[in-house]
């Protein structure tokens, strides 16, 4: 699977925390971030259910991520 997806990255779907992770590193412009999170087409927050029973995480493709990418510079 690893494999898979070294080939063909686009694969992956991506998210705003991996746009800015992205900006983080310097693989993309602060233009370029604010850009792609302007433009972003979010969806509401939602916590996954497994097995009736709510999980600690979120799903993907919220403004919470990019809340929590700005908490954690704090």
């Amino acid at each position: 699977m690893l494999r898979t997806v070294l080939q063909n990255p686009a694969l992956l779907d991506r998210t705003p925390t991996e746009v800015i992770d992205r900006r983080t590193a310097g693989d993309i412009t602060d233009d370029e971030m604010m850009d792609t999170l302007l433009n972003w087409d979010y969806t509401f927050d939602r916590v996954p259910v497994s097995g009736g029973i709510s999980t600690d995480a979120y799903g993907p493709g919220s403004w919470d991520e990019v809340e929590r990418a700005t908490a954690a510079d704090i």
